[in-house]
């Protein structure tokens, strides 16, 4: 198993289980950290002691989530939102959107670059990036071939995610 695959599924298992409270995946690493030292201010018991771990925890996690998929891009290129250029077409799936790039566009690269501003999103924040698709809350990508699928699990951000699109596919 590749180091980002054993990554991606700490970051997943950590999300969904442990004693953090739900919608905490939300939160980015600073938060989580914030969250831990004022639970570990509130420790009157060891499960407040838990509890801030645990966001020690997700902390770190997305922290090198964001490392490992951010290797070959600046900071300012993390915090930047990319253009989806050589798009043949754009179709509006369940959950999000279809993404169609040309059948000789190498989307290797592409798909790092998405991949990283996703992580940079949860390890970061979404402040000051309004028009970007990859900072929706929930955004997920799979991908086959020259096709990249842009989803949310999120309904209530479905549809911001497909004007984002829009906005992101000249």
């Amino acid at each position: 198993m590749s180091l980002r695959a054993f990554l991606s599924l700490v970051v997943l298992v950590a999300a969904c289980g442990g004693p953090q409270a739900a919608r905490e995946d939300d939160l980015t690493a600073e938060q989580h950290e914030d969250e831990a030292i004022r639970e570990e201010g509130d420790a009157d018991s060891s499960e407040d002691l838990e509890h801030a771990e645990a966001h020690r925890r997700r902390a770190e996690e997305l922290r090198a989530f964001e490392a490992v998929e951010c290797a070959q891009l600046s900071a300012d290129q993390r915090a930047s939102c990319p253009l989806l250029l050589h798009l043949q077409a754009v179709v509006d799936i369940e959950g999000g959107s279809r993404l169609t790039f040309a059948d000789d566009q190498n989307i290797g690269p592409v798909l790092e670059m998405l991949r990283c501003h996703i992580a940079f999103a949860a390890a970061q924040g979404r402040e000051g990036i309004d028009e970007c698709a990859l900072y929706v809350p929930g955004a997920t990508l799979r991908s086959e071939e020259n096709v990249v699928l842009l989803t949310t699990d999120q309904v209530e951000h479905v549809d911001e995610l497909r004007r984002r699109v829009a906005v992101q596919a000249p």
